[in-house]
């Protein structure tokens, strides 16, 4: 279950990241960037805590979707205009997630309660393990 891209927002921010480097879009992603990374450290600290075998794939998956693309953009101008599209964007997630019965604590629930059973947490983290089965 909550395996789908869609119901997770850092694949809503690593999608704006691409758009912004293609041109597509000209809000900056860059704070939505250091959030999101900031937020995956301490998923990455719950893991240990819990001796999470798949914490090496998750620090990879983190390092190309959050650190590489913020360091791409760390020296970029960033705007007021960019934080307000951070947060409509934000609230399109949310919208999107209720409209499909689903709620952001339901999903950060699932999340540690994978971590603590050590599966997968997210829909690259399940490909992977169906992967290298």
């Amino acid at each position: 279950m909550l395996q789908q891209f869609y119901y997770h927002f850092s694949y809503w921010i690593f999608t704006w990241y691409v758009l912004y480097e293609l041109g597509i879009v000209s809000y900056n992603p860059k704070g939505a960037l250091i959030i999101a990374l900031l937020a995956n450290i301490v998923i990455i600290c719950t893991m240990i805590y819990y001796s999470y075998s798949y914490v090496i794939n998750f620090i990879i998956i983190i390092f190309i979707e959050k650190v590489l693309p913020l360091w791409s953009v760390i020296h970029t101008p960033y705007h007021k205009r960019d934080v307000y599209a951070t947060l409509i964007l934000f609230c399109i997630y949310l919208l999107w997630i209720s409209i499909n019965k689903i709620d952001v604590f339901q999903i950060s629930r699932l999340q540690i309660h994978n971590i603590q059973q050590n599966k997968p947490i997210g829909p690259i983290m399940y490909l992977i393990k169906k992967l290298t089965r």
